[in-house]
């Protein structure tokens, strides 16, 4: 994986053990049950002239919650937030339903995100705040300030003052328990937030603890986030210069490295030739090299598989394993895996493209019959499909 400069946004999919085991027998009677099919002819085309909705479907591809969404966040703590356009206009509401598809929060919100460490974040009427989870309003931030969702019991904010913006951390009674004295704050992790401020006048990042002071100074030119008790680094300015380092901020991972991505299962991509962008490391956590890929890009590692990008100078999308032996057929797109699946596209057609899901075998899991698809979290994945008038989906099974 490549690294990212600071202000990019950290992507990551958390791989959850749902304990849920893969009965994929139909299950007569029990409402949205049915295999989501598309209609003879269908495509994506089709789908998006005739207003895709997204809902829900289960590991064995059958639909549990009825495509009537315009808008589907993935589950967290046993919900999910969903939005629908409001009537006569172009704003939408947020609300959030439970695994069955009942509303537990009404949709009422402007906008809304999902629930972390029992708090979900709302805007409204120009301002921001946070509810608990029976949708009761707990603290409104103040003016021009802004916060991201809670890990660890803390929340990052941006406090805007005009011209300049500046970072610190809030509880979950909204109060302040880290000035905002940084460039930029990102979420804790690992027990560590990562920040940015001006060191001599040079940026510089380090790592705080949850009191606010810096366990790991701030000497450091880019780094990502902990992960597994390390934390990737970029040392100086060279370009080779990206190492880990530890929690106590020792060095355990030589700088010499043009990219390191973070540490997961046991293993991280890296780069260590600055004239040769298509040559990817699979690397142990003591830096021990274990395989040698020749490709344009490859993610981290989930649920024990990794996802290559053209390989071998081929376009497309495939996985590997641990040892960076490919597993599977090559598909126009493929996304992390999480919770043992992961979504592929099937062409490089927009219109008539559709996502289907694989397992971590390689092979075909969920035939590709959607519009959209999300990543699986809580056992679910939100989905887009072709929604008649009616509400519910055309598939082989329906009456």
């Amino acid at each position: 994986m490549r690294n990212r400069p600071l202000y990019r946004a950290v992507k990551a999919f958390a791989v959850i053990a749902t304990g849920l085991s893969l009965d994929c027998a139909p299950r007569p009677g029990i409402a949205g049950d049915r295999t989501a099919t598309q209609p003879a002819g269908f495509t994506r085309a089709a789908a998006l002239d005739r207003a895709f909705r997204r809902g829900f479907i289960d590991r064995c591809g059958r639909v549990v919650v009825p495509p009537r969404y315009e808008g589907a966040f993935a589950f967290h703590e046993g919900v999910a937030c969903v939005s629908v356009r409001a009537a006569h206009g172009y704003a939408g509401l947020s609300g959030y339903i439970d695994r069955s598809g009942n509303v537990t929060i009404l949709l009422m919100f402007p906008d809304a995100g999902s629930f972390y460490d029992g708090l979900a974040p709302f805007w409204s009427s120009g301002r921001s705040g946070f509810m608990n989870r029976d949708g009761v309003e707990l603290f409104r931030l103040p003016p021009g300030r802004d916060a991201g969702r809670f890990s660890e019991g803390l929340a990052s904010f941006v406090q805007s003052n005009g011209e300049t913006k500046s970072a610190g951390f809030i509880d979950t009674s909204g109060r302040v328990v880290v000035e905002p004295r940084f460039d930029l704050a990102l979420e804790f992790a690992g027990g560590f937030a990562l920040v940015r401020q001006s060191v001599g006048g040079v940026q510089r990042v380090g790592f705080i603890d949850h009191a606010g002071h810096l366990a790991i100074p701030a000497m450091f030119v880019d780094a990502l986030p902990f992960s597994e008790g390390l934390a990737s680094v970029r040392f100086n300015a060279r370009a080779d210069s990206w190492g880990a380092v530890n929690a106590e901020g020792r060095e355990v991972i030589p700088p010499h490295f043009v990219s390191l991505g973070a540490f997961h299962e046991g293993r991280a991509i890296a780069r260590d030739r600055v004239d040769d962008d298509k040559r990817w490391l699979i690397i142990d956590a003591e830096g021990k090299f274990l395989a040698t890929l020749s490709c344009k890009s490859v993610r981290d590692f989930h649920d024990g598989r990794a996802v290559v990008e053209d390989p071998a100078g081929e376009h497309g999308f495939r996985i590997i394993d641990q040892a960076g032996r490919f597993i599977g057929a090559k598909y126009e797109f493929i996304e992390d895996f999480s919770e043992g699946l992961a979504a592929f596209e099937t062409g490089a057609d927009t219109w008539t493209s559709l996502f289907g899901y694989i397992d971590t075998s390689g092979g075909v899991a969920i035939p590709a019959r959607f519009v959209t698809a999300a990543p699986f979290s809580e056992g679910l994945a939100a989905v887009g499909l072709y929604r008649e008038g009616s509400g519910g989906i055309r598939d082989a099974t329906a009456p």
